[in-house]
């Protein structure tokens, strides 16, 4: 049975907030004014909130990720815009519309969200009830570094047979310009925290 991509995406994003294992499209407040590459920004901001609202850091960080998860999953559509652009700029020629790309795109995300949902949200939990009820250290195997590049494989191979299936593309040109995609996914991530960041701070 072919399910529609707009109808998958919904179902995608229903799950993905329903078990929030993963912070990659709901950022915490910490993560956002530590470890981002804009992070300096987001703290200078951040101590300008408190300042204003008078709450201490404990306090206004239930209000920011109490009111962010809402946002994001509004913002996600805004996500898929984004990473829909690179696949129209480095895919023009193969199709022109940029509908095409961006019903690509929403598959896409799909893909991305039931991999960190069904696959690597089970395997983290079980591979820290393992640590904790044994001698065995999971932290270097769940690290943020090897997460990233876990899911960074899982994206390649997504791409690389779009790039064969959707765009018709030949192995080598649809394994490089999925490396390229990457790259430009990566961006648009970025940018859309850096969006969530300020957008929740205006509604809180």
């Amino acid at each position: 049975m072919w399910v529609k991509p707009a109808s998958l995406f919904l179902v995608a994003n229903l799950l993905y907030f329903l078990f929030p294992f993963f912070e990659t499209l709901n950022t915490t407040l910490y993560s956002q004014t530590n470890y981002q590459r804009y992070s300096p920004l987001t703290k200078v901001t951040l101590e300008n909130k408190l300042e204003k609202t008078r709450l201490s850091l404990e306090d206004y960080t239930k209000v920011y990720e109490s009111k962010s998860g809402s946002i994001a999953k509004l913002l996600l559509i805004f996500f898929v815009l984004l990473s829909s652009v690179p696949l129209y700029l480095i895919y023009f020629r193969k199709y022109s519309y940029f509908t095409d790309h961006l019903t690509l795109a929403l598959e896409f995300n799909s893909y991305l969200i039931f991999c960190l949902v069904l696959i690597f949200s089970p395997l983290i939990q079980i591979l820290f009830f393992i640590s904790t009820n044994s001698t065995f250290d999971a932290s270097n195997i769940v690290s943020d570094r090897s997460v990233s590049l876990l899911i960074g494989l899982f994206m390649v191979y997504f791409l690389t047979r779009a790039g064969l299936t959707f765009y018709k593309a030949g192995k080598i040109e649809a394994f490089t310009k999925s490396l390229l995609l990457i790259l430009f996914i990566f961006l648009s991530l970025t940018i859309y925290r850096f969006l969530l960041f300020y957008v929740t701070i205006l509604m809180t």
